[in-house]
């Protein structure tokens, strides 16, 4: 295993439409009754908003997926071939993806999120955490 000499790169595809999100988002907020979409609370504080939200009692799914991948890493590990690269849509923290290093050892991990700002102040931080891993 090396260590990395410097970060990954970050690739942003998408580019938003300023414009076009602006018209959406005035139109559902004229509409009766008034609406918005989803996406636009994924900034990065609506990010960190959601991970506040996944550790309080109510919202099971976290600790239901850890405890998966807690009882049953070794298993995928037995079907995931070694160097693998891990692909983690709706990363968001990156944390249950961060979880499965030990057992899978990816040899790259590509994380693809909506709110693209935290998701590369996170990748910064797991990418200290794991220099070797891509």
């Amino acid at each position: 295993m090396t260590t990395q000499t410097s970060a990954p790169p970050f690739i942003q595809l998408h580019h938003e439409d300023r414009a076009a999100l602006r018209a959406e988002l005035v139109a559902g907020l004229l509409a009766t009754p008034a609406h918005i979409a989803p996406k636009f609370l994924y900034d990065a504080l609506g990010s960190r908003l959601f991970d506040a939200i996944t550790e309080l009692p109510e919202y099971y799914p976290t600790r239901t997926e850890a405890a998966i991948f807690q009882q049953h890493g070794a298993d995928m590990a037995r079907v995931v071939p070694g160097g693998s690269i891990l692909l983690d849509l709706g990363a968001g923290s990156c944390v249950k993806a961060a979880r499965l290093f030990p057992v899978l050892r990816p040899s790259a991990y590509v994380a693809i999120d909506i709110s693209v700002d935290y998701l590369r102040d996170t990748l910064q931080q797991l990418q200290q955490q794991h220099p070797a891993l891509a």
